[in-house]
């Protein structure tokens, strides 16, 4: 599968995204910072391990909070099942689920069914087999 990009769109013109990730992911923090840019808007990458937040003790609570006050939308990436939710909950912006441990993965899914569709037309009537790690894999 090739993508091809030209040009970009403002339709997130003056908007900011910030990357809110708990693990390591350099390409789906790449994907969501280049599709954000394409459309006109900013990126904050926020590494939590990295951040001196972290270092000084702040909680996940704070963090999501603290992260809300600077950007219009925030990504979660988290080893542990249900913290994108949970997130969601503190936000005063929307938080959208990038991952999180072996839960549920709702953008990887959106991408899968886009690329069915392109290719196929449709995804109705598909059998999906998914091959690799089950438990661990995305």
């Amino acid at each position: 599968l090739q993508v091809e990009c030209s040009g970009t769109l403002d339709i997130f013109k003056g908007k900011i995204l910030s990357n809110l990730f708990y693990e390591p992911s350099t390409r789906r923090a790449a994907s969501f910072d280049i599709t954000m840019k394409h459309c006109g808007g900013d990126v904050i990458q926020v590494t939590y391990v990295d951040s001196s937040l972290f270092l000084k003790g702040a909680t996940l609570a704070h963090m999501i909070r603290t992260v809300a006050c600077y950007a219009d939308r925030i990504i979660v990436r988290h080893p542990d099942v249900g913290i994108p939710q949970f997130g969601a909950k503190l936000s005063a912006v929307s938080v959208v689920d990038g991952g999180d441990g072996i839960g549920e993965h709702p953008t990887r899914a959106l991408l899968d069914v886009y690329v069915i569709r392109s290719k196929l037309g449709t995804a109705n009537g598909c059998t999906i087999t998914i091959l690799g790690d089950l438990k661990n894999g995305r």
